[in-house]
């Protein structure tokens, strides 16, 4: 009895000792996002659209599953999810503090530099708030950057309107037209 206890003991360390964590250092992430801002029947809206690309940085571990998070006062519907191989659906949690994005790879690349891609798009309401002939938009940044290795806002201005919008920090990258552009 005492020898099978023995046995079971050291199946269970070289289980927990053999178990392979995800970290950090263990992949790269670019995030692309862009905002079509919007205005339809006085409720300000935006399409927006993130890529996400997440690179192996070790061969013999990779990522099948991302989440990401959003606050709880984020209005958002219509979401749609895709990787490089098809449709993903995203699991949503809204917990009450936050709303909960995951995302699981249908097939993920496997091996060191080889990068798998999520594509998600949804509908924002109140994203931005209308103060006369003045557009006033709050971007959100990252929380948790240990990983990331690039992120790009882009808000597009509508193609039909004499608004303006203010912008104060940080300083956009470039300003082309109806495109503005952050880049880190």
């Amino acid at each position: 009895m005492v020898r099978r206890i023995q046995v079971l003991l050291l199946v269970f360390l070289l289980f927990l000792l053999s178990s392979t964590k995800i970290l950090a250092a263990d992949f790269k992430s670019d995030y692309q996002v862009e905002y079509f801002l919007g205005k339809t029947d006085n409720i300000t809206t935006a399409k927006v659209i993130f890529t996400i690309n997440i690179t192996n940085l070790n061969s013999d571990v990779y990522v099948k599953k991302f989440s990401i998070a959003f606050p709880k006062n984020y209005l958002i519907s219509q979401i749609t999810a895709a990787d490089d191989k098809g449709v993903v659906n995203p699991n949503v949690v809204n917990d009450g503090e936050k709303i909960l994005l995951n995302l699981e790879f249908n097939d993920p690349a496997i091996g060191r530099d080889t990068t798998n891609s999520f594509h998600l798009a949804f509908l924002q309401e109140k994203i931005f708030d209308v103060s006369g002939n003045i557009w006033e938009l709050i971007i959100p940044t990252l929380e948790n950057q240990t990983s990331v290795s690039g992120y790009r806002a882009i808000v597009y201005l509508p193609d039909n309107s004499d608004r303006k919008i203010s912008i104060a920090k940080p300083r956009p990258s470039l300003i082309q037209g109806n495109k503005i552009i952050w880049e880190n």
